[in-house]
């Protein structure tokens, strides 16, 4: 399940921006979501509803492209990445020093584009780790924890949506590759983490990691059950869910509960 990256095409040069829109048609998950011919232009479409990633022509009318990231670097606490395009490689050096993600030299070839749509999905992957890090941070320091400094809730976002969903409602995170499901006993819902992020947040009281791809609350273990060569937990929801690692530990919390 990939993340859409919201992009901005700004060059003075139509043919150009047709040009660039060919070269990125083949990559689903990059959509364009806004066109522009002048950095004003730019400037104020990215303060009312910042993209992902700005393709950037250096030569335009009214600024510069060096121009147009200077003042949003002054508006802006996080910048979209920036990629330059020109036809000159003159200003390189100082597009690398606004930290642009790239500096493409027109024309651009196709196999150049793919190394750049590399390096975006790379640096917003990692971007986006750094922002979920953070609010994990920010349940420790915050309200959202209890005494213990274990959170009390979890935000997930779902679209337009945010649901608070409270700790002691959860009984099973289950991994699903870059995503976690997470069930409570009215809803599943798909939480952007990973699994050994939120191991190290979880009150080790009540939730254990069982396998790779799952952490369970221990007291929703009904029973442990041994199938050939494997061992399962019994959940009282009806789940059965595969135990690879924590068995003894899992064991001795269980005959330990009142």
């Amino acid at each position: 399940m990939s993340e859409i990256i919201r992009t901005f095409l700004v060059d003075d040069e139509p043919l150009a921006r047709q040009r660039m829109q060919h070269l990125l048609s083949s990559y689903t998950d990059l959509e364009i979501v806004g066109e522009f011919g002048n950095g004003t232009d730019c400037i104020d479409a990215t303060l009312q509803n910042p993209p992902d990633l700005i393709f950037l022509d250096i030569g335009l009318p009214d600024h510069t492209g060096l121009e147009v990231v200077s003042e949003l670097v002054g508006e802006m606490q996080q910048l979209p990445l920036i990629v330059f395009a020109t036809a000159y490689n003159e200003h390189a050096i100082s597009a690398f020093e606004l930290n642009a993600l790239d500096y493409l030299l027109k024309p651009v070839s196709p196999d150049r584009i793919a190394l750049t749509v590399d390096r975006v999905r790379n640096s917003l992957a990692a971007r986006r780790r750094n922002e979920e890090d953070k609010k994990l941070r920010d349940w420790v320091e915050s309200g959202t924890g209890d005494k213990s400094g274990f959170p009390s809730q979890i935000e997930i976002c779902d679209g337009s949506e945010t649901h608070f969903v409270p700790v002691d409602s959860i009984f099973l995170f289950q991994a699903d590759r870059n995503y976690l499901e997470v069930h409570t006993a009215g809803k599943v819902y798909l939480w952007r983490m990973t699994m050994a992020r939120l191991e190290g947040l979880l009150d080790p009281e009540f939730f254990l990691r069982v396998s790779r791809s799952a952490i369970v609350a221990i007291q929703q273990v009904s029973s442990l059950e041994k199938k050939g060569r494997n061992n399962w937990a019994n959940t009282e929801s009806g789940n059965q869910i595969a135990v690879t690692r924590n068995l003894e530990t899992l064991l001795e919390k269980m005959r330990s509960r009142s």
